[in-house]
């Protein structure tokens, strides 16, 4: 028996010792480049067209990248491809991942968020456009400005919405900046972004002078969201100027604290949808070129509130506001109602005496 239960111990351990080597040679495997490309998908072939929509002849890219949009973007291929149209060889691709396509044509990014089984099953046709300079048909259809005032310094945010209505559709891009507007003089730390693919990209901004700054953004056709942000140290009575080369249709002014004193001509309360610590108003259109004067000063302190109707009040003070009361308006009779008391006092004793005096003559 004994002989026999040592068999079997050896067989056990023989049996472990082996899936144990199994395991590692199988991880050795998954390790390796059959490993990544089960993870990130299988490898297929994919085609591309590139068509300049503008004109409708075909283009060529000066960079082609794919990412894969998971809970972060994971890069799958980032090539110069040559020609209008191009194979890419051996993509790993999962038919239901999703991917970010970009691609670069005269400096401006172009976005696609494409699935990976669209981009096997067919040629990828990747629209891109022509370039102008041309501001005659752009304009700002709305911008909000907020005010936040802090300690000694007062931080700046333009959200500004630019419209391009080229047609046909090209991309309006300037050779040092693409549009101007205005910032408070001695405004520093000067940043703008916009909104285009997965993430806000960095405008590049240079000043002009005279609290003028251009931005070098593309503006594609339809709509482009921009955010600027800008310090500068506060003082009372700040002065600063609202205004662009573009026509801006509408805007907006938002103010913090709610205690400031804002001071300028045309700008009306706007109290439709109020913000919380803010004051807010609204500005009038204001043609290309036309800049709008805003003043902001300190303005008086926020005292604490007082419910006057539910304060309970001691009653000593009660008295006392009475008593008061009462002086007030005995000083405010004539002296004849002062005095009226007395006589009908003294007039009702002289009767009540000339009664006794009668009464006992009659004894």
């Amino acid at each position: 028996m004994i002989h026999r239960m040592q068999e079997q111990f050896h067989r056990l351990a023989r049996q472990k010792v082996t899936a144990a080597l199994l395991a590692c040679l199988a991880w050795v495997l998954l390790s390796g480049p059959a490993g990544a490309q089960s993870q990130m998908g299988e490898p297929r072939d994919i085609n591309f067209k590139v068509l300049n929509a503008t004109t409708g002849e075909p283009g060529t890219l000066e960079r082609l990248q794919i990412e894969y949009l998971s809970v972060r973007l994971e890069p799958v291929f980032d090539i110069r491809p040559s020609g209008s149209e191009f194979e890419v060889e051996d993509v790993p691709l999962k038919d239901r991942g999703k991917y970010l396509v970009t691609a670069w044509y005269r400096g401006v990014p172009y976005f696609w968020s494409i699935r990976g089984q669209k981009l096997v099953e067919d040629t990828t046709t990747l629209h891109v456009f022509d370039i102008t300079r041309d501001l005659q048909n752009v304009h700002i259809p709305g911008m909000t400005i907020l005010f936040r005032k802090g300690t000694s310094l007062v931080e700046l945010e333009y959200m500004i919405n630019v419209e391009n209505a080229e047609q046909p559709q090209r991309t309006v891009l300037g050779d040092d900046y693409t549009f101007e507007m205005a910032l408070p003089d001695g405004a520093r730390d000067v940043e703008a972004t916009y909104s285009r693919g997965p993430e806000p990209l960095p405008v590049p901004t240079m000043s002009l002078g005279g609290g003028r700054y251009g931005l070098l953004v593309p503006l594609t056709s339809g709509r482009n969201q921009i955010r600027v942000t800008a310090s500068l140290p506060w003082r009372d009575g700040l002065e600063f100027e609202v205004g662009s080369n573009l026509v801006v249709a509408e805007w907006g002014f938002m103010v913090s604290p709610e205690n400031l004193d804002v001071q300028a001509y045309e700008l009306e309360p706007n109290d439709d949808t109020p913000v919380p610590g803010y004051l807010r108003f609204k500005g009038p259109a204001l043609d290309a070129e036309r800049t709008f004067d805003i003043r902001v000063n300190k303005g008086v302190p926020a005292g604490p509130k007082e419910d006057v109707f539910t304060e309970e009040v001691p009653d000593e003070e009660l008295s006392d506001a009475a008593a008061e009361a009462g002086e007030d308006e005995d000083e405010g009779l004539p002296l004849a109602l002062q005095i009226l008391p007395i006589v009908l006092i003294i007039i009702l004793l002289a009767a009540r005496r000339r009664k006794a005096k009668n009464a006992k003559k009659a004894e």
